[in-house]
């Protein structure tokens, strides 16, 4: 990746979070209830598997922490006004979304915590 598209992917990044919602494959998906508690909780996750989604290993889909953050993160995303957690066979029915689903919604969500690392305020 050129340092052209990074800053490209965190304008884009940076957009989703303003906006508070982002978009995959013409889905929008809108954040909601993003407490700097719950941040903290996405956070400890994403830190440790950042490096995973970039390389493409996601042995960590099935471990229990991940499990436990990302049914917090359903509780916080909607899609047409309804909490992906009340929408159980979501991603069955859309399986397209979901690797972007887990590296976009963690990305946002921690995102402003690494805004002013990036010099991107």
């Amino acid at each position: 990746m050129t340092i052209e598209e990074q800053n490209q992917s965190l304008e884009q990044i940076k957009q989703w979070n303003n906006d508070g919602e982002f978009v995959i494959n013409d889905r929008t998906y809108k954040l909601t209830g993003l407490s700097h508690q719950f941040r903290v909780e996405v956070l400890s996750i994403y830190s440790q598997i950042e490096a995973n989604i970039i390389m493409g290993n996601y042995a960590f889909l099935n471990r229990d922490d991940f499990k436990k953050v990302m049914a917090k993160v359903d509780d916080r995303v909607l899609y047409d006004g309804m909490q992906l957690s009340k929408l159980p066979k979501w991603f069955e029915e859309h399986p397209e979304d979901y690797l972007d689903f887990v590296a976009i919604s963690l990305k946002v969500i921690c995102f402003p915590f690494y805004s002013r690392k990036l010099n991107i305020n």
